[in-house]
């Protein structure tokens, strides 16, 4: 693949839910999400596609499973798509002048951001013992991720089309992960095959939060949201019922 990056129409932004509007205790957030998806996407050329997850048969698996058979179906219907940008309902774009190839998938400016020869947080939060590559082959990153506190967040995360990405994703959809119900879910089943398959993470680019997933919280370097970033991500909001404040402080400061 072009080692510059993806063009515009090579990237597709993708939203998905059960339709009903509601995630996390925010009210209308479909209402917000859309215009502030759509408009970003127009401006750059990029396509957006928001997926109605009911359509899934996931069976007893919590909803957030649906997103690996939404990444597929956004390969399927853009066959020029390069990259998928996976960015969950409870976030919003702040700075819709941020160019994504720009920013972050043109592999130098991918390899001055990734993390290199840094310890990764396992799942639940703590040391994991796995270090990230010092001298990454950078035509082997398919998956651009962020970590938190608790380990890998797939709240926002990019995927490459590659044939390795495809059998990614096959894996991470493994059965027995869904029945396994991590407290993580989806999260802790990517970083059990990070952790168990050391294939799997020379093919992963970890970034700073900052990057692709900043959170609405003070003073936390590589966490905290400020000023110019791309996105804010309004994780654990529900923790304090603090959704529906944060949200709309956030929406009114773009």
């Amino acid at each position: 693949h072009d080692p510059r990056g993806p063009k515009p129409n090579e990237i597709v932004l993708l939203a998905a839910s059960d339709g009903k509007g509601h995630n996390g205790g925010i009210d209308n957030i479909l209402a917000d999400v859309t215009p502030n998806r759509q408009e970003y996407a127009d401006l750059h050329g990029y396509h957006y596609l928001f997926i109605n997850i009911t359509k899934y048969n996931i069976g007893n698996a919590r909803p957030v499973w649906a997103k690996l058979p939404a990444i597929v179906e956004a390969f399927n219907l853009f066959p020029e798509a390069k990259w998928v940008w996976w960015l969950d309902l409870d976030a919003i774009i702040m700075t819709p002048t941020v160019e994504l190839t720009a920013h972050i998938l043109a592999q130098d400016v991918l390899r001055e951001k990734m993390k290199k020869g840094v310890e990764m947080n396992k799942s639940g939060g703590g040391r994991s013992g796995i270090i990230t590559s010092k001298n990454p082959d950078m035509g082997n990153i398919d998956i651009i991720v962020a970590q938190d506190q608790n380990g890998l967040n797939a709240g926002s995360f990019f995927i490459r089309r590659s044939e390795f990405s495809r059998i990614l994703i096959d894996m991470w959809s493994e059965p027995l992960f869904i029945r396994e119900n991590w407290n993580g879910q989806e999260q802790d089943a990517l970083w059990h095959l990070v952790k168990e398959h050391p294939t799997v993470l020379e093919h992963l680019a970890l970034v700073s939060q900052r990057q692709i997933n900043a959170y609405p919280v003070n003073n936390v370097a590589d966490m905290s949201w400020e000023s110019g970033d791309l996105v804010v991500h309004i994780a654990g909001c529900w923790v304090k019922n603090e959704c529906n404040d944060q949200w709309k402080k956030f929406m009114g400061r773009r």
